[in-house]
Order: C-alpha cells, then sequence, then structure tokens
C-alpha cells in the first residue's frame, strides 16, 4: 500500500501543513496512522475524506477573499450603500485609534527617558569632574 507525507497531502489538497495538522488534532479530519516514529501516513482514503472536510472551508475563504476585492460590482455596492472602502459595509475597529495613540505615546515616553538618561549623565559627569578638580 502507497503511503503519502503529510507535506505530500497538503500539496495536493492546496492547504498549508499547519492547517492539515491542526484539523487532525481538533478532530475535524479522521486521524490516519501513524508511523513507528510519529509521523503521519495517509492513505487515498484518508485523503479522500480530507478533502472533503477541508474544501469546505476553501471555499468559504476564496468567497470571503472575493467579497473583499475592491473592482467590479462589489466596488459599486458598497459605494451606493455608503459603506467607504470597508468590505462588506464593516465599520472600523473601536478600539484601533487607541492602540494607534498608546504606540506613539510609548514611543514619545521611551525618546524622553534616553533624553533624561543623557542630561542626568552629563550633569553627574560633570559634576565629578568639578569635585575632582575642587
Amino acid at each position: 500500500m502507497d503511503y503519502l507525507s503529510t507535506r505530500q497531502v497538503a500539496r495536493l489538497l492546496g492547504v498549508s501543513v499547519s492547517l492539515l495538522t491542526k484539523a487532525v488534532w481538533c478532530g475535524r479530519v479522521d486521524p490516519p496512522r501513524k508511523s513507528p516514529s510519529g509521523n503521519f501516513l495517509w492513505t487515498r482514503a484518508d485523503v479522500d475524506r480530507a478533502s472533503r472536510v477541508l474544501c469546505c472551508r476553501a471555499c468559504r475563504s476564496q468567497k470571503r477573499r472575493r467579497n473583499r476585492s475592491t473592482t467590479g460590482r462589489n466596488a459599486a455596492e458598497r459605494a451606493e450603500n455608503g459603506s467607504g472602502s470597508r468590505a462588506g459595509g464593516r465599520l472600523p475597529r473601536a478600539n484601533a485609534g487607541r492602540k494607534r495613540a498608546r504606540r506613539v505615546l510609548v514611543c514619545v515616553r521611551n525618546w524622553l527617558w534616553r533624553l533624561l538618561e543623557r542630561v542626568m549623565n552629563a550633569f553627574f559627569d560633570a559634576l565629578f569632574k568639578h569635585l575632582r578638580e575642587g
């Protein structure tokens, strides 16, 4: 009997190795036999069962990708609905601006700390130099 590796099966099905392995471990795909070293040994029947499960997922993700495109009829529909450039009329996340502001504040804070450290080092260097001379 001819066995296939997980990498070969993933290439056949057009999915990533991690997605295929995760599907097996989550129970969405029936686990194939294992070799003594612990690798999955896929038969044609296992590949067919996995393709039925993972094919539905691939179709859904392709539909989502198609809905995201900004060309053709979808863009015209979004313009009519007034939803802007966002796909499906979704609004921007509420905390997106806050996260950006927080990142800026962190950068400014780090810059101020570095500036304060340089000023303090220069001050103490001058003070110790003065004390040594005086």
